[in-house]
């Protein structure tokens, strides 16, 4: 819907094919982690895809949302149309559509919202009240703005969005003692080894997961720790501030060979651990049991890794039964986290209903100004005696008196909109207030 005006000058209300808000999407619920990661967009791959949905004619805006437990589009679509980002995800991936299309969701308008919020406040993740996720949700809509892929629209929805994460870790203690999925790890390695501190730990890959890894590891007293990281130079600063050892990732193999837990975090695109070189590690081992935790999205071990003997793999969906204990505890603080994100969904929806009228108070703002101007040109031969000084306040004084005047109505009308949902409701609107209909 937008406004454009007659010779006249008056106000006509253009009806155009309303956008919708579309989401498009799929996490640790809906898809395994075998296709999963392949929806996952690391590094380059987001500029790209952010330029390339950008371009299709019927998306107005777009942000991506990537992590290891999903992979989401969310886009202000024309028509509010999902076919746009499937066919893109289809075409991107290469993945067959019957397989694909039976784990994604497709959610519009309100529901997108929702899930957004329930996305930020931490309700949607493997490890319910996780903080990772909000920085992640900011960390998508920053570059978003970057590649100038995210507009008015879904600015103000992650805008909102991360305003309702905040406000449930500030209302509610859904986060205090929230595990994170390198707490998860870490925990089923304590499990699992029973003493971290007589481990030989093995950390590959140094980035925001692998740093809470570490930090953990040392607060749970593991003291032979070893850190392989693509930079070594960035492995080497923190082996020294934590008191680990620094490898490159070409001494991996003997590395993995004295192990006891592997811990691997990297952003790689590929495997990182292949099944050769831990077949060829265990035969080295005399059956000592090797534990590998993969906690990327795509992942870095080889699944086939799991089968070999005395290997045990395990990957952040294998994860779910600590996670699961966790979850059972927090349910409480779940459902005030959940009344929080109905409320804000609600305020939001206000927002997006009152936006549809923004043409008809823009229409009418320049339609009081083009009376303003006529009605002072008509008694423009009375002002000649004024001084410059005066005729400036005569100015100041009309436009204040017109904008007083319409604030009533223009109030009135946004009030309305927020409150209906009938889109013909609001172009009788525009008719009432002088609007012409194209």
């Amino acid at each position: 819907m937008s406004m454009t005006h007659d010779n006249d000058g008056n106000a006509v209300l253009s009806t155009l094919n309303d956008a919708g808000l579309v989401l498009v999407g799929a996490n640790y619920r809906t898809l395994a982690i075998e296709v999963r990661e392949r929806l996952s967009l690391c590094g380059v791959d987001v500029p790209y895809a952010l330029r390339a949905l950008r371009a299709e004619p019927k998306v107005r805006e777009v942000v991506f949302l990537s992590t290891c437990n999903r992979a989401e589009i969310y886009a202000l679509i024309d028509n509010t149309e999902p076919e746009v980002l499937l066919e893109f995800l289809y075409r991107q991936h290469r993945l067959p559509k019957e397989k694909l299309r039976k784990g994604l969701y497709i959610l519009t308008n309100e529901d997108a919202c929702a899930h957004l919020f329930q996305v930020a406040a931490g309700l949607d993740s493997l490890v319910l009240g996780e903080p990772q996720i909000l920085k992640q949700v900011k960390d998508a809509f920053q570059q978003a703005l970057q590649e100038d892929a995210c507009g008015a629209v879904l600015s103000q929805l992650f805008r909102h969005a991360i305003r309702v994460g905040k406000r449930v870790r500030t209302e509610t203690r859904i986060s205090e003692g929230a595990i994170s999925i390198p707490h998860a790890a870490v925990h089923f390695a304590e499990r699992t080894l029973d003493n971290l501190s007589n481990c030989n730990v093995l950390l590959i890959g140094i980035g925001e997961m692998g740093m809470l890894t570490l930090k953990l590891l040392r607060k749970r007293g593991a003291t032979k720790i070893v850190i392989a990281n693509r930079s070594f130079e960035r492995a080497r600063a923190l082996a020294d501030e934590f008191g680990a050892r620094a490898v490159s990732l070409s001494e991996l193999s003997t590395c993995i060979a004295n192990a006891d837990v592997v811990i691997s975090c990297t952003a790689a695109p590929n495997h990182v651990i292949d099944y050769d070189t831990i077949q060829q590690v265990m035969s080295m081992r005399s059956e000592r049991p090797l534990l590998i935790i993969d906690l990327a999205v795509p992942r870095d071990v080889a699944p086939e890794v799991g089968k070999l003997r005395n290997v045990t793999l395990v990957n952040v969906d294998g994860l779910e039964v600590v996670v699961q204990q966790h979850r059972q505890q927090r349910q409480w603080e779940a459902r005030r986290a959940e009344g929080i994100v109905t409320e804000e969904v609600e305020a939001f929806w206000r927002w997006w209903r009152a936006r549809r009228v923004e043409p008809i108070i823009v229409g009418l703002l320049q339609r009081a100004e083009q009376i303003r101007r006529r009605t002072l040109s008509e008694f423009n031969g009375r002002f000649e005696q004024l001084s410059e000084r005066d005729r400036e306040l005569l100015e100041m004084l009309t436009r204040r008196l017109t904008k007083r005047l319409l604030h009533p109505t223009l109030e009135q009308i946004k009030q309305f909109a927020s409150e209906v949902e009938d889109a013909d409701l609001i172009e009788l609107c525009a008719r009432l207030l002088g609007a012409k209909s194209k």
